[in-house]
């Protein structure tokens, strides 16, 4: 597979992701506005004191769904961003191996920051390796040849891992 047909299949995948999630955010947005007015008229109609009630419960919401919207359209950007960058290293197997480990949804928070740690940490251990190893395998498949690709694929590998996990 020659680059160029490489990148169009990584761009084309991600090019609804690389604009973020608008109607999504919309949608969170709009429904925390009309929380901020539905649970205080709703619990004014009870009475002071629930109406007080409505008046934090509709501006946690507001705050909440604004937060939802906001981090999940800027997850969606940074993903479809750092897996444009990911397929220049035109490394199949890393790149099997970061789709696998996208597929890992977390639980929570601390999960979700363990596996960001994991991929970063990865990413620096391949890149590292990819240096040294590319060139031998490229040229045990290939010749010279496949040696200067092997490594042009550990020095790109070497930027583009670290950054993309």
């Amino acid at each position: 597979m020659c680059i160029r047909d490489r990148y169009q299949r990584r761009v084309h995948g991600g090019s609804i992701n690389i604009i973020g999630n608008p109607v999504g955010l919309f949608r969170n947005i709009s429904t925390g506005v009309e929380d901020l007015f539905e649970k205080p008229a709703e619990g004014f109609i009870q009475g002071p004191l629930e109406g007080g009630l409505g008046v934090v419960k509709g501006a946690g919401s507001l705050l909440k769904n604004t937060v939802s919207g906001t981090f999940d359209s800027l997850n969606k950007i940074t993903g479809s961003v750092a897996s444009g960058i990911s397929s220049l290293s035109m490394d199949d197997e890393y790149l099997r191996q970061r789709e696998r480990m996208k597929m890992k949804k977390p639980k929570h928070v601390v999960d979700g920051l363990g596996q960001g740690a994991k991929s970063i940490f990865s990413g620096f251990e391949k890149g590292l390796t990819g240096v040294f190893l590319k060139p031998i395998e490229g040229a045990s498949k290939g010749g010279v040849g496949g040696f200067f690709k092997g490594a042009f694929q550990g020095i790109t590998g070497l930027v583009v891992k670290p950054v993309t996990g």
